[in-house]
């Protein structure tokens, strides 16, 4: 079941791509020395599917394809209310998978993630995942 705040409250939706491929997920390096799951800030009448393929192939030159909604959920941060989204997207290439981008990123397992130092939003999205392991 999806949640839908009050529009009035959020005036954009952080919107996140998780990554799984071969046990691991595709994370990449902030300016800050921070650890993110692939984003975008969305406005509200933005279609999220699209928003995703786009920042993957603007950012990643990947072609993908967005899969189930993972979470959603609001937090603050540094006093700032987010709405956040995450999807699992998958590449429609079938094999190894390179990335064309200049930004630092690496692929971890699930025990790697929870040890990397990341902001709320991400941090939220992880609790997701370890809880979704556990089950």
């Amino acid at each position: 079941m999806s949640l839908v705040p009050p529009r009035n409250k959020y005036e954009k939706i952080s919107l996140f791509g998780v990554f799984f491929k071969g046990g691991r997920y595709l994370v990449i390096q902030t300016k800050k020395g921070e650890w993110i799951f692939p984003t975008s800030l969305v406005y509200w009448n933005e279609q999220e599917v699209q928003a995703l393929e786009d920042l993957f192939m603007e950012e990643l030159s990947l072609t993908i394809q967005v899969e189930e909604e993972l979470c959603n959920f609001t937090v603050i941060e540094k006093g700032k209310t987010f709405f956040v989204k995450a999807f699992r997207v998958d590449s429609v290439l079938v094999g190894t998978i390179i990335l064309n981008t200049k930004k630092i990123h690496k692929w971890v397992t699930l025990e790697e993630l929870l040890l990397l130092p990341m902001n709320a939003r991400n941090d939220g999205i992880r609790k997701v995942l370890e809880d979704n392991s556990r089950a």
